[in-house]
């Protein structure tokens, strides 16, 4: 008969719970196609190995509720906002997020000169275009004929006047 890992051996019942649920066929082929989908980490760029609850409910399966995370920032989210290693879970941590802005979007003028501070973690397209944008990592790409009503999930620096066709971008922190 398996036996359980040591680590869940004294672990509260909700540990057992999402060890369970992140170890389903339902979630690895949920996490499989959307790790196909979104292979870079919404927050810094680099190959994603993780998809996050972006509101920490595992139950909240909708798409909007996940991001690809790498390893590295998916720790320090899951330590900063889930009370991971042993830290009590901070339930402050949604209302300080909103009022510094994370969660919040801005209409997007595209300039060549002017640069996001935070970076922006997606671009909504309004309306049917080209977008000229700049990565975290500084590389400048085109994303060509980006169709009305699509979330461009990475990390944006910019979105350049020069080469952006698109209207009605929105920005989201």
């Amino acid at each position: 008969m398996p036996q359980k890992p040591q680590y869940l051996k004294n672990a509260p019942h909700e540990v057992k719970k999402a060890d369970r649920f992140y170890r389903s066929k339902y979630w690895q082929n949920r996490r499989a196609w959307y790790l196909r989908h979104h292979p870079a980490c919404a927050k810094c760029g680099q190959a994603a190995t993780a998809v996050d609850h972006v509101d920490g409910n595992r139950e909240n399966n909708l798409l909007d509720n996940y991001q690809s995370l790498c390893h590295r920032c998916h720790s320090r989210k899951t330590y900063q906002h889930d009370g991971a290693f042993g830290r009590i879970k901070n339930p402050k941590q949604k209302e300080t997020d909103e009022m510094s802005g994370e969660n919040n979007g801005v209409s997007i003028t595209p300039s060549d000169t002017a640069t996001f501070n935070p970076p922006l973690r997606s671009i909504y397209c309004g309306g049917t275009g080209d977008i000229a944008a700049v990565m975290n990592g500084g590389q400048a790409v085109t994303f060509k004929a980006v169709p009305t009503g699509t979330r461009l999930e990475y990390f944006f620096q910019a979105v350049k006047a020069t080469g952006t066709t698109a209207t009605n971008l929105v920005g989201l922190y």
